[in-house]
């Protein structure tokens, strides 16, 4: 069981809030994930279900890291590595990442460019055949 004279009150709201955001609830493969740390004894098998009472002060959904006093600047450090990770790979993977509205729309635009860009050389370059196949077979009475 906790002492709750221990640890001030705020830090432990802070600290099941920062844990809730690591690890929702509402993720099924994160459940799935959790409850195999817990088999696998890695995990304490009370975690996420240690009451705390109320707290003085209730992160309200959105958040931002200010609303962290104690683990804002980790948080913080660790949206950094994953935004500079987690760069995307695959077509699906680049068609469904609009983190950066910028850098998707540029890209999209850059296909729709490359793609106009073929199909107008393409018909560029079938007329240009047509066109030398009349002047060495022209029709008669030409």
């Amino acid at each position: 069981m906790i002492r709750r004279d221990v640890f001030n009150m705020d830090f432990l709201h802070e600290t099941r809030q920062t844990l809730n955001l690591l690890f929702p609830r509402h993720s099924e493969r994160c459940t799935k994930y959790l409850r195999k740390l817990q088999d696998g004894k890695q995990l304490d098998p009370e975690f996420g279900r240690i009451p705390i009472g109320t707290p003085s002060k209730r992160i309200q959904q959105p958040f931002t890291l200010s609303d962290f006093r104690f683990y804002g600047e980790r948080l913080a450090i660790l949206i950094d590595a994953l935004d500079d990770s987690a760069k995307p790979t695959s077509f699906s993977q680049i068609w469904y990442d609009r983190r950066n509205k910028q850098t998707w729309c540029t890209m999209w635009i850059a296909v729709i460019v490359f793609v106009l860009t073929v199909l107008f050389g393409l018909i560029s370059s079938v007329t240009a055949i047509m066109q030398v196949q009349i002047a060495y077979n022209p029709k008669p009475g030409q």
